[in-house]
């Protein structure tokens, strides 16, 4: 195993820690935050369709804003095939369905081949201030963003305790345009 490899291990198990230690009222709190500071953004307010995530275990809570969100704009979310992210239109809560080995709940329908999301918004575990990713460690979310929309915002959303000094990256990791967590936004230079 390569040095990058096993830093990016040890990040992993540091940051869940830390994520483990937050009570769920704080895990809220920071996550109506986030999604506060990111709905008022001018990126947010013009775009048409954004890609978000269905949170689970101890993620940000996006849940609340998927459902915001479908109000107004087009809203996608990624769902695991394998060892890849199809992305199908999120149609409302009541065409979810739980899927078979994480139990997510995933919409509902056909895949769209060729989404063009003009923001994608991106879990992860940790982040730095130069919008540097480090994921959970099957790159689902590199893969996908080779065939995304290029012009596409991406942006990384996320709690105060998962912001280090340095995520490991090589050149398969996607830099983000912005991380947005409560205490700060960090844009990439």
């Amino acid at each position: 195993m390569n040095n990058l490899y096993q830093r990016k291990i040890a990040l992993r198990k540091k940051v869940k820690t830390r994520i483990a230690s937050l009570s769920e009222a704080s895990r809220f709190r920071q996550s109506e935050a986030v999604f506060g500071k990111l709905e008022q953004m001018q990126e947010f307010r013009e775009a048409r369709s954004i890609m978000l995530f269905w949170s689970f275990g101890r993620e940000i809570f996006t849940h609340d804003f998927v459902k915001k969100s479908y109000m107004s704009k087009q809203v996608l979310l990624p769902v695991i095939d394998g060892a890849d992210l199809l992305i199908k239109p999120f149609n409302g809560i009541e065409n979810m369905k739980p899927e078979p080995h994480f139990g997510i709940l995933e919409p509902q329908g056909e895949p769209i081949s060729n989404a063009q999301p003009d923001i994608i918004v991106l879990p992860g575990l940790a982040f730095d201030a130069n919008c540097n990713r480090l994921g959970r460690g099957r790159a689902f979310y590199d893969k996908l963003l080779n065939s995304m929309n290029k012009n596409a915002v991406l942006m990384g959303v996320g709690f105060n305790e998962q912001i280090v000094d340095a995520v490991p990256v090589d050149n398969h990791d996607y830099q983000l345009d912005m991380v947005i967590i409560p205490e700060k936004t960090y844009k990439r230079q």
